[in-house]
């Protein structure tokens, strides 16, 4: 698999190694894009105005590359794309939770890193999804 098909299609399916690899991959080039955007953003205000829109218009990227690497990590798993929203709610939730209500932002946080964890080890489907 190519890597436009493997980052921005949300067609087919990934096994573990191939999830964990292209998730490595993904936080490692955002990792490096945000070190570059805080070096141009520390330079004067002009700067730092176009590091902030540079990081939202990456920030956009780096959530539906991860939605696509994951809807094929499900697939794999015999689920549909659709469990993509739910997901994501539980770690925006617990985010959003994590000023008000300290006990369920844990909660949800260890319900997200649960999903994370089926999603990394359990064995994929046989045949065709």
């Amino acid at each position: 698999m190519d890597y436009k098909s493997a980052l921005f299609s949300f067609d087919g399916r990934f096994n573990r190694m191939q999830y964990f690899g292209w998730t490595i991959a993904t936080v490692v080039a955002a990792t490096v894009l945000a070190l570059i955007l805080v070096a141009i953003g520390s330079a004067n205000d002009a700067t730092a105005v176009l590091a902030i829109i540079l990081g939202c218009i990456a920030t956009v990227g780096y959530v539906y590359v991860g939605m696509a690497v994951m809807a094929k990590r499900l697939h794999d798993l015999g689920y549909a794309t659709i469990n993509l929203l739910w997901i994501w709610l539980i770690n925006l939730a617990s985010a959003a939770f994590h000023g008000t209500s300290e006990t369920l932002s844990l909660l949800l946080s260890i319900v997200g890193f649960g999903i994370g964890m089926y999603l990394l080890f359990a064995p994929g489907q046989t045949g065709t999804n």
